[in-house]
C-alpha cells in the first residue's frame, strides 16, 4: 500500500541555517604535516610556520587548536621558538575575530582535524604531531576505602581488626540490640571466639595482605596482637630515623646544576604521544627539580607496565645530555638493554645526542669502540647491563640511571 505523503525534494532544506554556521558549509580539509614528521632533515614546526605565513598572506585568520591548556602553552612556546612570534591565547575561537588578522591565536577546542573556511584556518595539535594515543585511566581506590561495604567481603576472607588483630570473616548477620535488629559482620578468632562488628564501623577492618595459608588467627582479647603492634611501631620509628638521616645527608650533597632549555625540551616532550598522568607529571617535575637545583636526583619510581616510567627517564636524560654531560642507563637484562636502546635512539634521533649500547649482544670490537668514544666524550648516553662497570672509568662526569625490577618483580627506575 502506497503512502499518501509526498516525498520531499532532494534539494529541500527543512530548517533555516543561521548565518554564523554558513562559512562551515564552504570549508575544505586542512593540512596534515605527516610528511614533515617523517623527514629527519625537516622540522615539523618550521613547516607549520610556513603554512601559517601562507594562510595569513591569503587573508585568513589562523587558529591553532590544542587538546589541553598544557599542550596549548607548549605549542605556543614551540611556535615562538620557530619564528611564529605574534601569538595570543583565547578562550574561544570566536575571540580571534577581534584581534589583528596577523596574530596567530591558540585555543583549546575538541577538534581532531583542522580545516580551511571562509577567512579562517584551523590547525589542530593532531595535524602537527600526529595521532594522539589515549591511555585508559584506572579508577583510583583510596586505602581507607578498600573495604567500602560488607558485600566486598567473601566468606572465609582473612581480615585485620585494628584492635583485635587477624580474624576470619564468616557472614553478615542480623542480631537484636536493644530489641531492634542490627546488621553486623561476624568475625571468628582463635578458639572459635566471635566478634560481631556493626556495619557502620567497617572502617576498622582491612584485608589481610599476605598468603592466607600461612596466617594464624589471633586470640580475641589476647596480648599477642598488641605486642606485635608495639614491635612494629618501634621498627617503623627506627626506619623513620634512618630515612630522616639519609634524607638529611642527601640534602647536604651537591652536584653541578643542570639547566633545562625550554624550547628544545618542549619539542622533545611533544614527541611523547600520550597525555602525562598526574603521578607521571609529578615524578618528572621532581626529578628535573633535583637536577636544576644541584641536588642528586636519587629517586625510586615505581609503577605498572605501560604507565610511563621510561618517559620519566627520557626527560631526565634529555636535560643532562643537552647540558653536555654523559649518562649511563643500567638494566639487568640484555632484552631490556636492547629495548631501551631502541627507544632512546628513536626519541633522540633529531637532536645532537649520540646513544650507544653495551651488552653481550654487541660485538667485542663495537664495545671497544664505544668505550673509546666514551672516554673522549663522543658518546652522550650509553645503555647496557653490568658491562657498564668495565667502561665506567671512561666517564668524565657520569649520571647513572638504573632500570630493572626489584626483588618483588615490581618495575622501577632509579635516577641518580
Amino acid at each position: 500500500m502506497r503512502s499518501s505523503r509526498r516525498a520531499r525534494p532532494a534539494n529541500s532544506i527543512p530548517f533555516h541555517v543561521p548565518k554564523t554556521l554558513r562559512p562551515l558549509s564552504t570549508r575544505r580539509g586542512g593540512i596534515d604535516f605527516a610528511d614533515a614528521r617523517v623527514r629527519p632533515e625537516v622540522s615539523v614546526f618550521d613547516a607549520v610556520r610556513d603554512h601559517v605565513d601562507h594562510q595569513i598572506n591569503d587573508g585568513r585568520r589562523v587558529v591553532i587548536v590544542a587538546f589541553s591548556d598544557g599542550s596549548r602553552d607548549r605549542l605556543q612556546s614551540l611556535l615562538r621558538e620557530h619564528g611564529v612570534i605574534d601569538t595570543a591565547v583565547v578562550a574561544h575561537w570566536r575571540d580571534a575575530e577581534g584581534l589583528s588578522p596577523k596574530i596567530v591565536t591558540l585555543a583549546v577546542i575538541d577538534l581532531e582535524r583542522g580545516f580551511v573556511g571562509d577567512g579562517m584556518c584551523f590547525v589542530t595539535e593532531q595535524d602537527i604531531l600526529g595521532e594522539r594515543l589515549v591511555r585508559q585511566s584506572r579508577r583510583k581506590v583510596k586505602a581507607e576505602n578498600f573495604i567500602a561495604e560488607a558485600s566486598a567481603l567473601n566468606q572465609g576472607d582473612l581480615v585485620v581488626h585494628v584492635d583485635h588483630g587477624i580474624g576470619r570473616f564468616e557472614s553478615l548477620e542480623s542480631i537484636l540490640v536493644g530489641g531492634a535488629p542490627h546488621d553486623c559482620l561476624k568475625v571468628v578468632y582463635a578458639g572459635n571466639d566471635k566478634l560481631f562488628l556493626p556495619v557502620e564501623n567497617i572502617e576498622v577492618l582491612s584485608r589481610y595482605g599476605s598468603e592466607a595459608a600461612s596466617a594464624q588467627l589471633d586470640k580475641l582479647g589476647g596480648a599477642a596482637w598488641q605486642s606485635r603492634k608495639a614491635n612494629m611501631k618501634a621498627r617503623i620509628r627506627e626506619m623513620a630515623d634512618q630515612l630522616i638521616g639519609i634524607a638529611a645527608a642527601r640534602e647536604l650533597k651537591k652536584s653541578p646544576p643542570v639547566s633545562v632549555a625550554e624550547g628544545p625540551y618542549d619539542e622533545f616532550c611533544a614527541r611523547f604521544p600520550y597525555p602525562e598522568t598526574e603521578d607521571q607529571a609529578r615524578a618528572i617535575s621532581d626529578a628535573l627539580d633535583d637536577l636544576t637545583k644541584g641536588r642528586p636526583a636519587d629517586r625510586l619510581v615505581c609503577g605498572d607496565v605501560g604507565f610511563g616510567k621510561t618517559e620519566i627517564a627520557l626527560r631526565a636524560a634529555f636535560a643532562v645530555a643537552m647540558e653536555g654531560r654523559q649518562m649511563a642507563v643500567i638494566v639487568p637484562t640484555t632484552l631490556l638493554s636492547r629495548q631501551h636502546f631502541q627507544t632512546f635512539k628513536e626519541r633522540f634521533s633529531d637532536f645532537p645526542v649520540r646513544v650507544e649500547q653495551v651488552s653481550r649482544m654487541v660485538s667485542a670490537n663495537a664495545t671497544k669502540a664505544v668505550k673509546s668514544d666514551l672516554s673522549k666524550g663522543r658518546v652522550d648516553i650509553v645503555i647496557g647491563t653490568h658491562s657498564y662497570d668495565d667502561c665506567a672509568a671512561g666517564f668524565c662526569c657520569p649520571v647513572i640511571l638504573k632500570a630493572g625490577k626489584s626483588s618483588k618483580t615490581q618495575p622501577f627506575f632509579n635516577v641518580s
